[in-house]
């Protein structure tokens, strides 16, 4: 039987860690270039490194997950840390984690669909337009 001690399985873990960071630094050199030519390679660095220690701490694991967190950090250039309700979107127990991207998604690209009602709302309009 194969066994593998803690100190060999952490050696593994961060060997994939690093393989993953290089992956991603490419990525972003590869698909934002503009962002890039402004910031060293130490910075470029840097910044997957944090964006991959920020997926951990909100239970983001998948590679392609952590891809498109980068992604949105660059695009829509969301606050670091994450307000309450962001945070809530990202971390919402007992959903799985595709669900909570495409929610925090939505939220940070404006797309969510949140209507505002006042006291002054037309309730019987609001239900028209969204077939209520």
């Amino acid at each position: 039987m194969l066994q593998i001690t803690i100190g060999q399985g952490e050696q593994l873990a961060e060997g994939l860690k690093k393989s993953y960071i290089a992956k991603s630094i490419l990525f972003i050199e590869q698909n934002f270039p503009d962002w890039c030519k402004d910031r060293t390679a130490k910075a470029r660095k840097n910044y997957v490194v944090g964006m991959v220690d920020f997926a951990q701490e909100h239970n983001v694991c998948s590679e392609l997950n952590v891809q498109k967190l980068i992604f949105w950090k660059i695009e829509y250039d969301f606050t670091i840390p994450l307000s309450e309700y962001k945070k809530y979107k990202l971390c919402q127990e007992n959903f799985d984690e595709n669900y909570r991207m495409e929610q925090f998604n939505q939220l940070i690209n404006g797309n969510n669909e949140l209507i505002k009602i006042t006291l002054d709302s037309d309730v019987d309009e609001l239900r028209g337009l969204h077939g209520y």
